[in-house]
């Protein structure tokens, strides 16, 4: 059975992401949360832009197969990562994603495109894209769920609004189950 799922930012060889901080002065990316041997929990920063690289496609590879299907809103990285990565991925084009070679972003994606609209996926009409969508700019008279990147750390007070950047997911893939979960959650 072919899965789906969601992510974005990954960021893949942007050394400064991991060093870049919040309001409060604290790397918004430095570190990750994993599961100890005795069953609790410890953060372990990462050492530097490899380090972290590695752990996302550990993430990554650890709960996606290769038939599956991968969203990837945007800001990927290095494209070097994508032959490494399970899965086909399609590229929802963020504002980094411009650096990229065009030639080798056809060959490493499945499809490249600007935003995706899905009418019965979901409890309500929904939309990727990069960018947190202002909902008089989606082109549509009823409101769409925006599951979104770009913002990384921060999160829009509105509950039509889902931010999946890798600091939001423990870097780690959203499945499909899970985002139907989040959208009917918010939207009743």
């Amino acid at each position: 059975m072919v899965n789906k799922w969601v992510i974005s930012d990954t960021h893949f060889g942007h050394s400064n992401i991991i060093k870049f901080t919040n309001a409060t002065g604290r790397a918004f990316r430095g570190s990750f949360i994993r599961r100890k041997e005795d069953g609790g929990f410890e953060e372990v920063n990462f050492r530097d832009i490899k380090h972290h690289d590695e752990h996302i496609v550990e993430m990554w590879n650890s709960v996606i197969k290769p038939g599956d299907k991968v969203y990837h809103l945007g800001d990927f990285g290095d494209i070097s990562y994508a032959k490494r990565l399970h899965g086909k991925i399609r590229l929802i084009l963020g504002n980094h994603d411009d650096q990229m070679d065009k030639q080798e972003m056809v060959d490493s994606f499945d499809k490249i495109l600007v935003s995706r609209r899905f009418k019965s996926d979901f409890a309500a009409p929904t939309i990727f894209s990069h960018f947190p969508l202002h909902p008089g700019n989606n082109g549509n008279a009823a409101r769409l769920f925006n599951v979104h990147g770009h913002i990384h750390e921060k999160e829009i007070n509105d509950p039509w609004y889902l931010n999946v950047c890798v600091e939001q997911t423990n870097m780690q893939p959203l499945s499909w189950e899970e985002l139907a979960q989040f959208i009917k959650q918010r939207t009743k």
